[in-house]
This record gives C-alpha cells, structure tokens and sequence, in this order.
C-alpha cells in the first residue's frame, strides 16, 4: 500500500489534519497551489482516516476470544454490524462531473433525483464495479491505464500530476443500517475493508473523511456524528427510538483514479469499487485496545 505508516490524519497542524506531506507540499509551485480536488492532491493520503492497526476483534467475553485459533475467521459478535455481503444502493458515472454529492438536507445522496440518463440500483458489496457490467476492466503491464499527458499541463508534472476527468469514473454507493441499542455510549468506527481507488464518506450526508490506497483497510470514528444526529421515530414495538437505533445512512463516492494510481500501477487488472467486507464496530469509550505490537529478540548462548 502506499500509505504505510502515514494512515493517521489527527496530527493538530492544518496540514497534518489534512494528511499532508509538508516538504512535498512545499515542493507546489504557485500556480499548483490552487485549490486541487482531493483525488487529485499527491499529499493528501487520508482526511479524517484513523491510523493503521494490526487485525483486531472485538468479542464480548473473554472465552470467545480464546476460542478463535490463529488465522481462523472472525465469529460473530454483538460488537460487529456487518454491512456485507449485502445488496447497496449504487449509482455509476462516467466522470466525476455527473457525480452527486451526499447532503443532510436527504441524508445522504438523493436516490430519488434522476437525470442525464442516470438512474440509481443495486450492487453486490463487496465487488469491484466492472465484474458487475459497469465500465470495462483495463489490464496493463507497464503503461498507466489513461495518458498522463493528456490530463497535466507541463509545469505541473514534477509537482502535481492529474488524472483524466474526462474518464475518472465514479461509482456512488449508499446503505441503511441500524446500530442496537446497547451500543449507546459506546465508540462507533466505520471499517471499509478495500476500496479501489480512493473515496469520501459521509453519514446521514454529514462529511466523515477521505481515504486513499485501494490494498489497506480505512477506518473513520463515527461517534461524534452519531451523537450530532436528530432523535426521533419509533420502533415496531411503539418505544421511542434513540439516537442508536433509528436508521442511518452510509453514503460512499468512490473515484476509478486518484494520484495514488501513478503508484499504484502495476502488472495487474484495474478494477475499481468497494471490494473488500465493511463493517461497523464498537468499543468502550473509557478505554480499549485499538492496537498492539511483538518485540523480540535474539536469546545469547554460551557458545556464541
């Protein structure tokens, strides 16, 4: 992946909130230095995205993790809401200019809105977009799979490469989902476990961040959203439904290419969309293990 180690986007300057590379950005020229959009910013890896981790769980008893062997699948949990496998709202583009933009006015995109020939359905999560008839899977050994040139202007090769709007498509993925009420007062984090090849998040179509690298998992706190959220509505049962359980909305725009696809390049087949399981989970919010790392060393022995 090409993020590694620079996942964390919480630093407390402007530029390390934004992800930023501080001597490649002070690389820009001025006439680079205008406003560049995010999938285009080679020193924008993240925004919003939590820091990398080894695999963790998040189990309710202790005997339930001691139960789980090495390299076994993780066991369902009331910690975990699985989003897939799942059928999701989705709508595909041709280019980011067509792409809609999620609102809290309609809690998300607005699937009811049609137009230029655009209409939205259902996608299979997780599955990349082309293997569901939508725009043609590209293979390349060394060639980038769109023409550089056509897309940067020459002073701003070295600083800022672009990809081609003109065929960056974008697919637009929405979901509904529900947390349980015994997570109230708890962390809540958003796991998309790969999505090709960069996105932005927003919840109930309230901005939540931007990830790029389609090989690694990205990972966003929703606490803070959830709390901002309305209550209101009832269940079946007729009790009031808290800020927990009334339905949420997971909206999802995920760009073909993004600066990150320069280095990303490779002898492999281009496919694009969100292709690996995505979940939400939660944590105590007093305190709880988010990662964890082995040292080791080499014992001494006598004969050395």
């Amino acid at each position: 992946g090409r993020s590694g180690a620079l996942a964390d986007e919480d630093g407390a300057a402007a530029g390390a909130r934004r992800g930023m590379l501080p001597d490649v950005r002070r690389q820009l020229t001025a006439e680079s230095e205008l406003e560049v959009a995010d999938w285009e910013d080679p020193t924008l890896l993240a925004r919003n995205r939590l820091g990398s981790h080894a695999p963790l769980r998040c189990y309710e008893r202790v005997v339930q993790a001691l139960e789980v062997a090495p390299g076994d699948a993780a066991r369902p949990t009331a910690n975990v809401l699985p989003l897939t496998p799942a059928k999701w709202q989705f709508l595909y583009v041709p280019n980011v200019e067509l792409a809609p933009t999620p609102s809290a006015r309609h809690g998300g995109f607005d699937t009811a809105a049609e137009g230029g020939g655009l209409r939205w359905g259902t996608i299979d999560v997780p599955l990349s977009w082309e293997m569901a008839g939508f725009g043609k899977p590209v293979y390349t050994n060394f060639m980038y799979p769109f023409d550089p040139h056509l897309s940067t202007p020459a002073d701003e090769w070295d600083t800022c490469p672009r990809v081609p709007a003109a065929h960056n498509s974008v697919g637009c993925y929405q979901v509904a989902f529900a947390l349980p009420a015994a997570w109230e007062g708890k962390r809540v984090l958003l796991h998309l476990g790969g999505v090709e090849s960069a996105c932005h998040v927003w919840l109930d179509g309230v901005p939540i961040g931007y990830s790029t690298d389609s090989r690694l998992p990205a990972e966003f706190e929703l606490t803070r959203a959830l709390l901002a959220g309305k209550l209101g509505g009832s269940q079946a049962d007729g009790r009031a439904a808290s800020a927990w359980e009334r339905s949420r909305t997971l909206s999802v725009r995920v760009y073909r290419f993004c600066a990150g696809s320069y280095l990303e390049d490779q002898d492999h087949w281009w496919l694009s969309g969100i292709h690996r399981h995505c979940f939400v989970y939660c944590k105590p919010a007093s305190c709880a293990i988010l990662d964890y790392s082995v040292s080791t060393h080499i014992a001494a022995r006598d004969d050395d």
